[in-house]
């Protein structure tokens, strides 16, 4: 337990909580919403909270949804084309239409890579990188689900 003897602001604290100035807030005992960001500096979070209601947002933030959306569609796409690929009788356009979709798939994959190197050195901290696609991983689970 944390000594407030000494700790001017830790006794105010804890004087409130006594008094109960804490029981019955809004949202008590729920998450917090999900755009309350806990790595956030607490000295950026005024001016980020008037750039995202003014509708604007940091670049790499921008950029890092781009890169997810387009590896969720390449995935479905891919999945869709499996699927689709398991339908249909055997033959040689069958396998040519198959051999088109996994190059597709792996050159989106290899845009997305090299975005995500990209967007690695641009965002302010490690633990907001991105990792790799491991292309061959992926089309390795969607064959064999």
């Amino acid at each position: 337990m944390i000594d407030h003897q000494d700790d001017p602001i830790g006794r105010a604290i804890k004087k409130a909580m006594d008094d109960g100035k804490f029981d019955n807030l809004p949202g008590a005992g729920k998450p917090f919403p999900e755009e309350d960001n806990p790595f956030e500096d607490p000295a950026n979070w005024a001016a980020n909270r008037v750039l995202k209601a003014s509708g604007f947002s940091l670049p790499w933030i921008e950029e890092r949804k781009d890169i997810e959306e387009s590896i969720v569609m390449a995935r479905a796409s891919l999945i869709r084309s499996w699927l689709y690929h398991q339908d249909r009788p055997a033959g040689d356009v069958k396998e040519a239409r198959w051999r088109k979709t996994l190059k597709t798939f792996r050159d989106r994959m290899g845009e997305a890579n090299k975005l995500i190197l990209a967007y690695n050195l641009k965002v302010p901290m490690p633990e907001l990188h991105l990792f790799s696609v491991d292309t061959e991983a992926e089309i390795k689970r969607v064959m064999e689900s």
